[in-house]
C-alpha cells in the first residue's frame, strides 16, 4: 500500500475487514489513522468489548479474519484493537456525529483525542451493516 495517501483499495478492505469483524465483537467505531511523522497507516477498531481480558482473543482473531480474507491491502499488522471509551475512539465517534454521511470522513491534520494524525479516514457508523 502507498505510504503517503491511503488509496482506495485499503479503505475498501478495511471495510471488509470492520464487517467481519463486526461479527465476532461489536464495532463501535473504525478509522484509519496516519499519525504525524508516521510512514504508517493504521486501522483502529473501538469496540466496548475490547479489554485486556479480550486484547488477546480479539488479535487472534484479527489474524484469523486477515488470513481467510487473504486481501494484500491489508496487513494485520495494520490493525490495532481499543477500547470504545478510549480517547482515540470518543473523539473519532464525535466526528462521526458532526460529519454523518455513507462515506468514510476524511480529515486533515487534526488532533484526535490525544493523537496527532496527519491524515485520517473515520467510517460512517452503518459500514459493518453495509459491506457484503
Amino acid at each position: 500500500m502507498d505510504q503517503d495517501a491511503l488509496v482506495t483499495e485499503a479503505i475498501d478492505a478495511g471495510a471488509e475487514f470492520i464487517a467481519e469483524f463486526d461479527k465476532f465483537m461489536p464495532v463501535e467505531v473504525a478509522l484509519w489513522l496516519k499519525p504525524d511523522a508516521s510512514s504508517q497507516w493504521y486501522l483502529y477498531i473501538a469496540s466496548p468489548r475490547i479489554r485486556d481480558v479480550t486484547l488477546d482473543q480479539g488479535y487472534r482473531e484479527v489474524l484469523r479474519l486477515a488470513g481467510r480474507m487473504r486481501n494484500s491491502d491489508l496487513d494485520p499488522l495494520q490493525i490495532k484493537l481499543i477500547p470504545s471509551d478510549a480517547p482515540l475512539a470518543r473523539a473519532a465517534v464525535e466526528m462521526q456525529r458532526r460529519y454523518p454521511g455513507p462515506r468514510p470522513t476524511r480529515l486533515g491534520r487534526k488532533y484526535l483525542g490525544g493523537v496527532v494524525a496527519e491524515e485520517a479516514y473515520i467510517y460512517p457508523p452503518t459500514i459493518a451493516s453495509s459491506v457484503p
